[in-house]
């Protein structure tokens, strides 16, 4: 359909109306494409402007091995990082005060951080979580899939009401690309 035939037919027929649509319509396609484009669509900020933290995706690893948290993804200017572990056995956290600090697992267990991010202008971000799953076995998979059964199992058990809130977690997508993974569903 050509706008502009269309808008000039409705102007000479008295539909200014329509015609003032038409146009309506044509600087709103222009004003998404154009003048938002390098503004909130990309990189939406929190309530009142206020950075938005990112811990990055949950990982599965075993023990003595490096893990890396990633805060890269946090959304804010000039960020300032603030890891902290919220579950698991202590660990030393290297490079905390980054968006990515590292550590070593001795222990195998679930491995809970929690991350806030603050902009140059003292705005601090709600908080963001990552866990991180350690296993001691060389078997890794065959755990994994057991442990992903029995998770499946229990889930399967649970109040509708707490499905619902679990499914609109990052976490659930994590819970439902390893049941993929490891071809338990």
């Amino acid at each position: 359909m050509d706008f502009s035939n269309t808008f000039i037919y409705y102007l000479e027929s008295g539909y200014i109306f329509y015609a003032l649509f038409i146009l309506y319509l044509l600087w709103s396609v222009y004003y998404i494409l154009t003048l938002r484009r390098n503004s909130f669509y990309e990189k939406p900020l929190g309530q009142d402007g206020a950075p938005v933290a990112k811990a990055g995706s949950d990982q599965v690893v075993t023990t003595g091995i490096l893990i890396d948290l990633d805060g890269s993804e946090s959304i804010g200017e000039n960020l300032s990082y603030m890891w902290t572990q919220v579950e698991g056995e202590i660990v030393d956290l290297v490079d905390v005060g980054t968006k990515n600090p590292k550590f070593t697992p001795d222990k195998p267990g679930v491995y809970r951080f929690s991350l806030k991010v603050k902009d140059d202008k003292g705005r601090e971000s709600l908080s963001d979580d990552v866990s991180i799953l350690v296993s001691a076995s060389e078997n890794l998979n065959h755990e994994l899939k057991e442990l992903l059964l029995v998770m499946d199992e229990l889930f399967g058990k649970l109040p509708k009401k707490e499905v619902k809130k679990f499914v609109k977690t990052e976490h659930y997508q994590t819970y439902k690309k390893a049941l993929h993974e490891y071809g338990v569903r």
